[in-house]
């Protein structure tokens, strides 16, 4: 029996960002088996499959790019600002929560404890958030801490992301639509 790359997500333990590319990349097309991955700028006849395969293969190629951006920044912050503290994230054109999923991994890769109390993921692409709910449930334990806001960002309002933590970390990705 195969599991669902959902399932695959369900079942993970110490997440991190290598596993689940590693879990994408075994839902994908390999080079030998005689099918090509579809490019992801193209529409085809089976675009639920398409699309459930270019959100895989944009996790793949693109991740490896986020996350270095993630890394990058977090790691010229101040440590005691993850410290001592709880705090909450707002990821802005989450897409499939690589900048949160980073985030997590930058915490634990410190020896930090983390202290996340909620997450909010705001996009306006249903399928790709769902992602993101995935990918973050095995590092939050459950969905209940995770607020998914499906409009686009210039309609949020300080209501939609009302946060009680002292700290908040705001992750912004493409908000413009440029690369």
């Amino acid at each position: 029996m195969t599991l669902s790359y959902r399932e695959n997500m369900r079942r993970l333990r110490n997440p991190s960002f290598e596993k689940i590319t590693a879990i994408a990349h075994s839902f994908l097309p390999s080079p030998t088996d005689g099918r090509t991955a579809p490019p992801t700028d193209l529409p085809s006849p089976d675009m639920a499959a398409d699309r459930g395969q270019m959100l895989l293969r944009a996790l793949c190629d693109d991740g490896v790019r986020q996350k270095a951006k993630v890394d990058r920044v977090l790691g010229t912050m101040p440590r005691k600002l993850f410290q001592g503290t709880t705090f909450d994230v707002v990821d802005w054109q989450c897409g499939q929560g690589v900048n949160t999923v980073c985030f997590f991994d930058f915490i634990r890769r410190n020896g930090m404890e983390n202290r996340v109390q909620q997450v909010f993921l705001i996009d306006t692409d249903a399928e790709a958030m769902e992602r993101a709910l995935w990918h973050l449930e095995p590092y939050m334990g459950d969905t209940d801490r995770i607020v998914t806001i499906h409009k686009p960002i210039n309609e949020v309002d300080r209501f939609d992301i009302e946060t009680h933590q002292p700290v908040t970390f705001h992750f912004f990705t493409d908000v413009f639509g440029a690369s």
